[in-house]
């Protein structure tokens, strides 16, 4: 079961778009790093401390975006400004001392995105897809707080607030 950590991304439209397709109900955030062999209690210290450090972020989404592999992932695209960046590459420099991310989360591999739904076929990724258009889902959206999640389903564990003064 891996963990994640992750900026929570509230937005009534991002909500609005994904209830188009997926129903899960779970939170929507952005994965910024994945773990498949630490537990939450492993990066909980470091990620509040990292949290303390940065201020809240507001996260501009582009359009929709799909990753191809196992599963279909339909996603928001998250622009990589550099106030963003810069929280991805400090959080995994502290939490690289614990243990490695997913290659494909580590900096200058990672696409910053917010899952909007994950389906197992090309034909429901197209239906999906076509939905998702339907809700304009461009703009910006407050990012508060950085969360640890378990799961599947996910499930977050612990919430800390971005407290600090960046920029």
């Amino acid at each position: 079961m891996p963990t994640v950590v992750a900026l929570s991304t509230p937005s009534e439209v991002l909500e609005k778009a994904r209830a188009r397709y997926d129903r899960t109900g779970s939170e929507l955030f952005l994965s910024l790093a994945v773990y498949d062999d630490l537990g939450v209690e492993d990066v909980a210290v470091i990620t509040g401390a990292v949290a303390g450090d940065f201020a809240p972020l507001r996260i501009r989404v582009h359009g929709i975006g799909t990753f191809m592999g196992e599963h279909y992932v339909l996603y928001a695209a998250a622009l990589m400004a550099p106030e963003l960046a810069e929280l991805h590459r400090v959080l995994h420099r502290e939490l690289h001392l614990v243990g490695p991310s997913r290659p494909n989360y580590l900096p200058g591999r990672w696409v910053p995105h917010i899952t909007l739904a994950t389906v197992s076929t090309a034909a429901k990724a197209a239906s999906a897809y076509t939905q998702l258009l339907e809700v304009p889902v461009t703009g910006l959206y407050p990012a508060r707080e950085l969360v640890v999640v378990s799961g599947p389903p996910p499930t977050v564990e612990e919430r800390y607030q971005l407290s600090g003064v960046t920029g």
